[in-house]
């Protein structure tokens, strides 16, 4: 009878111990799965909020984005005088040397 409690709180303190430690990985796992997502998150609100606005930037602005020259700076800034400021960014294409290629590329980085 003895042997078989002690057989029995052997048994209890290993499985015991084994559905301690997978509780607390799949705890850890679930903790780095949450953070992952709140990173991700973070991420896509600061690259919505880094987007250079196309009706409130500068000339100097403009040419430190990727793709625009002081030329292009310079007939954006012109045809947005001209038309009272952009309603979407997809009006960019109107502007004097912006294409399909370029007006995409503009699009992850200028909002209106």
């Amino acid at each position: 009878m003895k042997i078989l409690i002690i057989v029995s709180l052997i048994f209890a303190g290993i499985f015991g111990a084994q559905f301690v430690h997978s509780t607390e990985v799949s705890t850890e796992n679930r903790a780095v799965q949450l953070q992952g997502i709140d990173q991700k998150t973070q991420v896509a609100e600061q690259s919505t909020n880094s987007k250079l606005d196309v009706n409130e930037a500068t000339a100097e602005q403009l040419v430190a984005v990727k793709g625009i020259g002081p030329s292009k700076a310079a007939a954006i800034i012109q045809y947005r005088r001209e038309i009272g400021g952009f309603k979407t960014i997809d009006e960019l294409i109107e502007v004097k040397g912006i294409g399909q290629k370029a007006l995409a590329k503009l699009k992850l980085v200028l909002k209106v």
